[in-house]
């Protein structure tokens, strides 16, 4: 129920903040069954940061994914973190605006 939600939110004709935005949804599951308990892996999501840029590039100037939203967030000791925040490097270059619920980082950007 979360990313409809947070969609209508963003793209959705009657309350949305951009109702003329295209909107792009890829889907990761950043969690994987080892052992019989779950282990958080966000390569998973570096590389849906990574398939939207190879979209992009394919978009014309109008119509360039500008922001990537991500209902989730990490921290340094989970697997694929180097990985993730590489990806939302690449992302920052290309002039797109990441948010995501690591607030983690924010603290560590703003002081």
């Amino acid at each position: 129920m979360h990313a409809p939600a947070v969609a209508s939110i963003a793209v959705g004709k009657t309350v949305g903040v951009a109702p003329k935005a295209d909107l792009y949804y890829i889907a990761v599951w950043p969690r994987i069954w080892k052992n019989d308990n779950m282990e958080d892996d966000y390569t998973y999501t570096g590389k849906a940061i990574e398939r939207i840029l190879e979209i992009n590039k394919s978009l014309p100037k109008n119509k360039k994914i500008r922001v990537i939203s991500i209902s989730d967030g990490w921290d340094e000791k989970v697997k694929g973190f180097a990985y993730v925040e590489a990806a939302i490097a690449k992302a920052k270059v290309e002039k797109i605006f990441v948010i995501t619920s690591y607030f983690a980082q924010i603290f560590k950007e703003s002081g």
